[in-house]
């Protein structure tokens, strides 16, 4: 084989290399898609669930206990939980928590706190922003110094609002592993404040 059929097989193996390559990129690619793809349709059915849930509960706390869990469960999460205004607003306590198998609730351990202990938290629901964290030594000290305390490695949380005022907090702890919050958890647990939020005024219009 002289220099100029080398030249030629060669370009062929690379040709074929890359055509390899490409094919190999765009199954990749659609794998991804039908993933989520699938990722998708598994949260819109968990979602109309918690709707079904929030509409056939007789009372709130009954529907708050059973949409936690079933979030909790889907999500694999270690703890799903809500801290609540008291009427007078200037306290927060725990007012519904689901836990996974070995973790500690929070709802038997929290005391009762000043509100400003969690400014830092309404200030950035004020500006439109969640808190979004893998790791909680990334938190200002007084966000880290109540986190810790409950055992969480990441941290994912939404306000509930009520008539446009922010009234608590939801959120998502993972207590094993710094966890990346993908954007389907994102998308969920944001879904679930709303929820949250309904119900609430629902079952207040209810009473009143």
């Amino acid at each position: 084989m002289n220099q100029t059929e080398q030249r030629i097989a060669q370009s062929e193996g690379e040709v074929r290399v890359l055509k390899s390559q490409l094919g190999q990129s765009e199954r990749k690619k659609e794998n991804l898609m039908q993933e989520d793809l699938e990722k998708i349709c598994r949260r819109q059915e968990i979602l109309v669930k918690l709707l079904q849930i929030m509409q056939s509960a007789e009372n709130l706390p009954k529907a708050m206990n059973e949409m936690l869990a079933e979030i909790g469960k889907f999500s694999g999460v270690s703890r799903v939980y809500c801290l609540e205004k008291n009427a007078d607003e200037t306290t927060i306590r725990c007012t519904y928590d689901w836990c996974n198998t070995g973790i500690t609730r929070i709802i038997d351990n929290f005391q009762i706190r000043p509100v400003k202990d969690f400014q830092p938290w309404f200030d950035l629901f004020a500006a439109g922003q969640i808190i979004n964290t893998s790791d909680i030594n990334t938190l200002i000290p007084q966000m880290f110094e109540i986190v810790n305390r409950f055992g969480v490695k990441s941290y994912l949380v939404f306000p509930l609002t009520d008539n446009g005022v922010h009234y608590g907090l939801v959120g998502f702890h993972d207590c094993v592993s710094n966890r990346e919050w993908d954007e389907n958890e994102v998308e969920l647990l944001g879904s679930l404040s709303k929820i949250i939020s309904a119900a609430r005024r629902r079952f207040r219009i209810e009473q009143e």
